[in-house]
């Protein structure tokens, strides 16, 4: 039985996700203290202007966040064009930040009424998933 108010009904509705997912999902829920993380394509979250995940990012988050996350050695007075570069330039690092989304830090996104979603928690990690051109992000929809 399909429950048109769950957020996963929408993603399974839009083709995100297959219906046994969305069942696995519906199952899952009544253990309160599991999170439901999919693969959530990136396109489905593109701000009209063509942005991803560009709210409130500044070069200073992203050091830190390679620093800490990716393990770069990286300064914190370097552009973005830089950080990036850098990240782009050490797969170990992709590696390190693509495992830290997946098992610590997935994307929260929010399914609107209006069938789009929004992110709520992980701009940064989305805005670099992106750069580095993932298709899809981990992600869990509230």
């Amino acid at each position: 039985m399909h429950n048109k108010d769950n957020p996963n009904y929408k993603l399974y509705l839009a083709g995100i996700i297959t219906e046994n997912q969305y069942y696995e999902m519906l199952e899952s829920k009544k253990h309160e203290n599991q999170r439901n993380v999919v693969n959530f394509p990136i396109a489905n979250l593109r701000r009209p202007n063509g942005q991803i995940g560009t709210q409130g990012v500044n070069s200073e988050q992203i050091a830190d966040m390679l620093i800490h996350v990716a393990g770069l050695k990286v300064s914190m007075d370097m552009s973005m064009r830089e950080l990036v570069d850098a990240l782009k330039a050490s797969p170990q690092a992709q590696d390190k930040l693509r495992k830290f989304i997946m098992h610590e830090a997935p994307i929260e996104v929010y399914a609107l009424p209006d069938e789009q979603f929004h992110i709520k928690d992980g701009h940064h990690r989305a805005f670099l998933l992106n750069l580095l051109g993932d298709e899809t992000v981990p992600a869990i929809v509230i």
